[in-house]
């Protein structure tokens, strides 16, 4: 359970095109909210920069994200995609939205595949 941002560790993509990313939310309690983030690095700055943001998250249920130069359009079971490459450096944000004064916490958990 979490009632705060975090960030997984980097990971690095050796030789994939893209990713399958799974936002599995098992429990809630209270009305915040997290936004799953899939995020590549810039090798030169070791800046962050958006690939794919899911809407704000506050109910359970499974979700999937596929960021990939060939994605299909977002359906049969794919909440969203990005039509984008996934570079040699990446990683997966969660960032919490406090709503109504009162820190809630939400159970989750990510997984990711990676894609040729």
């Amino acid at each position: 359970a979490r009632s705060a941002s975090t960030n997984s560790a980097d990971f690095i993509n050796y030789n994939h095109r893209g990713l399958v990313v799974l936002v599995n939310i098992s429990a809630v309690a209270g009305d915040d909210t997290f936004t799953f983030t899939v995020e590549g690095k810039d090798p030169i700055s070791g800046t962050y920069y958006q690939l794919l943001q899911s809407a704000a998250l506050a109910t359970t249920g499974l979700r999937v994200y596929e960021v990939h130069p060939q994605a299909g359009a977002a359906g049969g079971g794919v909440t969203a995609v990005a039509n984008r490459l996934v570079p040699r450096t990446w990683r997966v944000t969660a960032t919490y939205a406090l709503v109504g004064g009162v820190a809630d916490t939400l159970t989750f958990s990510v997984a990711t595949v990676l894609l040729l």
